[in-house]
């Protein structure tokens, strides 16, 4: 058995559009604080059951010890599963109810958590079953033109946003969008801008922080002073080219800052939903060019499908490490969860115009803006 200590000091609903209710439990509010960061300001009081509730407590004690699977990223008891590894290798004890996500479940976590791991893929794999169908996408208005653009992870999305933003756009969406009918919805959670981004537009880098600003000039500096010292013999001496490439590329990863988009757009987001009629499919490739072309919407949504199963990649891989504790237990909603997103894909988008954008990566937002936008003249 497993003691919980009840918590119910603070309490945050959530409400996703309507289709996914969270209820976060808490003695700190700091935890209630965490999760409201990573779902974004849709906070709002609950008219109805929660699908998702999220429970705090002080600690978890099990009966005995936990068994562990994949090192010590998973554990398990008699009859619970947890999550034992957050992010960036931290201890944590989550415990996730596998053969309940989909449906109505809870989540209990022990305080102090930086982030709430599988909680996005969760609250999706919820709104699927309500027939909304969750993109890892961008959307934004243009000259009456409602335009989703999806693709790959890192395949381009954001910059493209960001070019249309800075020609007047209207934002709708960055990192998740909802899809019901043909209405596209977005939450306006902070978004990652690069230092390479910030220069190329600086309509956007007079909004930031000169902190933000100096801290990503810094690192690049740092970073590109030890990648020009690494081929002098003096430095390989005190610091092997092997460790210098390393640590450049850990200073190269935080070369960004994460902002609300209301801190650096013009356009209102008090409504961040829109019609959804054109479909953009973003590709790197190995060329200099940016081109964009026609193309047919059956074969988009077919290369698009992989890309939304590789991003509840974490969940299955968790799913699987259930499955080998609990052999005789499963859960039939996210199994299927492929075959639904193939049926919503074809119903929500199979019908629009679709082209492709090809461009280098890293990708500049004003070529893709000027690339893209004779697509969409004024009405």
């Amino acid at each position: 058995m497993i003691a919980l200590v009840p918590t119910t000091k603070h309490t945050a609903d959530f409400d996703l559009f309507g289709f996914v209710a969270i209820r976060v439990m808490a003695d700190r509010a700091e935890d209630c604080a965490m999760v409201a960061g990573m779902l974004g300001p849709i906070q709002k009081p609950l008219t109805r059951a929660p699908d998702i509730t999220v429970r705090f407590v002080d600690r978890m004690e099990t009966s005995g010890p936990l068994t562990l699977i994949g090192g010590h990223d998973c554990g398990f008891s008699s009859d619970q599963f947890f999550v034992t590894r957050g992010k960036n290798k931290s201890v944590i004890r989550v415990q996730v109810p596998f053969e309940e996500i989909g449906g109505q479940c809870e989540i209990v976590c022990e305080s102090g958590l930086k982030n709430l791991p599988l909680l996005i893929e969760i609250i999706n794999l919820t709104a699927l079953q309500s027939d909304a169908l969750p993109l890892h996408a961008s959307a934004f208005e243009y000259n009456g033109h409602g335009i989703l653009c999806a693709g790959w992870a890192q395949g381009g999305k954001t910059e493209t946003l960001l070019g249309f933003m800075a020609n007047g756009a209207r934002y709708i969406g960055d990192e998740w969008v909802y899809l019901q009918k043909d209405v596209m919805q977005g939450i306006p959670e902070p978004m990652h801008i690069w230092d390479w981004h910030v220069d190329e537009l600086p309509r956007f880098r007079r909004k930031l922080d000169w902190q933000d600003r100096f801290r990503m000039r810094s690192l690049r500096i740092a970073a590109g002073a030890m990648d020009a010292a690494i081929s002098t013999k003096p430095m390989n001496r005190l610091l092997p080219g092997k460790t210098t490439r390393r640590l450049i590329s850990l200073l190269n990863r935080q070369r960004y800052i994460e902002v609300l988009p209301d801190r650096i757009f013009e356009t209102a987001i008090s409504d961040p939903s829109g019609q959804l009629d054109h479909l953009l499919f973003v590709l790197s490739h190995d060329s200099p060019e940016y081109r964009v072309e026609q193309a047919d919407t059956n074969e988009v949504l077919n290369a698009l499908a992989p890309a939304l199963e590789q991003e509840r990649s974490h969940l299955l891989e968790r799913y699987r490490m259930f499955r080998f504790a609990f052999p005789g237990r499963k859960n039939c909603v996210l199994e299927d969860a492929a075959n639904r997103e193939r049926e919503l894909l074809k119903a929500r988008l199979g019908h629009l115009p679709a082209h492709i954008v090809y461009h280098p990566y890293p990708m500049s937002p004003t070529r893709l803006f000027e690339t893209i936008a004779p697509l969409f003249p004024k009405s």
